[in-house]
């Protein structure tokens, strides 16, 4: 059920942005599709799945990281920033698990997915403002 609604969540914010936002409330969106994806298809599977770094989901962390990063360099967006920041948090969750090899999978799988909703939020309103410097023109709140 959880990942049924954030799918639907994430479809959401994505269409949201292809027909609100502009190139970077896309790219960002995008990013955050295709590493959904690609992440939840990188996990391991049976017994072992989260006993140990999901090798797998962190090279899917750090691309998306460095994806997000540069879209943050590149763009006059401060929500960019703000999603990089939120792609580190959980990128650094593989870091706990190396830390604490005893840490429950369920921490684990709950540290590497909790961003996640933060992150289709900060999507969200930034399409928003966009949206809103849209209808205004570019001397919003002035």
């Amino acid at each position: 059920m959880r990942i049924a609604l954030f799918y639907f969540l994430l479809g959401t914010v994505v269409i949201y942005a292809f027909v609100s936002g502009k190139k970077p409330e896309r790219i960002g969106a995008s990013i955050m599709l295709v590493g959904t994806v690609v992440g939840h298809l990188a996990w391991s599977t049976g017994p072992q799945r989260l006993a140990h770094i999901e090798a797998g989901a962190l090279a899917v962390d750090i691309a998306a990281l460095a994806a997000f990063s540069a879209l943050a360099v590149r763009t006059d967006r401060n929500w960019t920033l703000w999603l990089a920041a939120l792609q580190l948090i959980g990128t650094l969750a593989h870091l706990a698990r190396a830390i604490d090899p005893g840490m429950l999978p369920a921490g684990y799988a709950f540290l590497l997915v909790i961003w996640s909703y933060p992150m289709l939020l900060t999507i969200a309103l930034g399409t928003r403002t966009q949206q809103k410097k849209k209808f205004y023109g570019h001397a919003f709140g002035s």
